[in-house]
């Protein structure tokens, strides 16, 4: 599904008082306003939100500020999120995820006091303050989450969140991201990170680089969140559908079960074959489809060189879950079709199989 970002008419009076402050960039009053907008949604302060370029940006903003020189990250993750501790100089250590939550889990044997933990909360998943509270430090990989009711106040001072605005998310605004600190001076250095390690003078106190939002994409972000409500009931409906379709075909689904809205439907099937069966009959009838996070970020050659042992439950879940078509536009008629296409195909699966035995 391709998504929808709001008519030009709802971004033109934003874009109008950028026109007329003459500030494009350079943290201008449209971030400044979203920053303070998306904070009071979140339950903290706006001095902790920081706005930026993208979310891949923000998770190696905060590695490259933290104090650990190595970060746990699941190997079922989209690739960003490690490849952004590559490029802030950390040394990469993937782990497999819990065949429950398909979150990051470290074995006993191969915890450190010392390494950071990247936790990547699954399709929209609420943001986990429970699991990781005992560890010193964690980046809190939320791409997707931000359509999940969520309150930060109680974050740790060594905790960050970072949150997606990539089109694809519920608040979608092209590119963007931002991320969500626990300790306000550790926001304020991230912020100097992303405007070339400037903070106040133009000589640079630190390596940083160009990470700042623009005031067009703060614009979109705004007009998104006039139509926030509007929205987010919109989503609400088309995950309804998509449950009684999993509900009427049987199909499991993780994110089914997450409070609030996730652009995400990830259908779970019982093998691999039935997942590669039920792909091609949606290709086969012109329904797209998606192996959202591939088989993981072990079977990439970019990340050949990080493993440290097996991943069975990234493989295992990687291999039975397949992506459908959502959006908050999608109709009952398209819901229908891939009912009917997905069903179909299960009981053709179903009969051959019988009949082998």
């Amino acid at each position: 599904m391709r998504p929808t970002l709001p008519p030009p008419e709802r971004v033109v009076p934003y874009l109008d008082r950028m026109h007329k402050a003459r500030l494009y960039s350079n943290f201008g009053p449209l971030v400044r306003e979203l920053e303070a907008r998306l904070a009071e949604r979140l339950g903290v302060d706006a001095q902790q939100v920081v706005v930026c370029a993208n979310a891949t940006l923000a998770l190696q903003g905060a590695c490259q500020i933290s104090e650990g020189a190595s970060v746990a990250v699941p190997s079922y993750t989209f690739p960003a999120s490690a490849m952004a501790v590559v490029h802030a100089g950390s040394e990469l250590v993937l782990h497999d995820i819990n065949p429950a939550t398909w979150k990051l889990e470290i074995p006993k044997a191969a915890r450190r006091a010392d390494q950071v933990l990247m936790p990547v909360m699954p399709f929209g998943a609420p943001v986990d303050l429970q699991t990781y509270e005992s560890h010193r430090e964690v980046i809190v990989d939320a791409a997707a989450s931000i359509g999940v009711p969520t309150d930060l106040g109680a974050l740790p001072s060594s905790w960050v969140v970072v949150y997606s605005l990539h089109a694809t998310k519920v608040l979608g605004v092209g590119e963007g991201g931002f991320a969500v600190f626990g300790d306000v001076s550790r926001a304020t250095e991230f912020r100097t990170w992303t405007n070339f390690g400037f903070s106040g003078t133009r000589e640079s106190r630190m390596i940083g680089t160009n990470a700042k939002m623009s005031e067009i994409g703060a614009a979109y972000a705004h007009a998104v969140l006039d139509d926030w409500e509007i929205e987010q009931q919109e989503w609400e409906s088309a995950r309804a559908r998509a449950a009684t379709v999993d509900e009427v075909l049987g199909i499991q689904s993780i994110a089914r079960e997450y409070p609030g809205v996730s652009p995400y439907w990830i259908a779970q099937f019982d093998s691999a074959v039935t997942r590669a069966s039920v792909e091609q009959s949606l290709t086969e009838n012109g329904i797209g489809s998606r192996r959202w996070w591939s088989w993981g970020c072990h079977k990439m050659a970019a990340f050949e060189d990080f493993l440290h042992g097996d991943y069975p439950v990234t493989d295992a879940v990687a291999g039975s879950t397949l992506g459908l078509p959502i959006s908050r536009g999608s109709t009952q008629a398209e819901f229908d079709e891939i009912e009917s296409v997905i069903g179909l195909c299960l009981r053709d699966n179903f009969a051959a199989t019988t009949t082998q035995v």
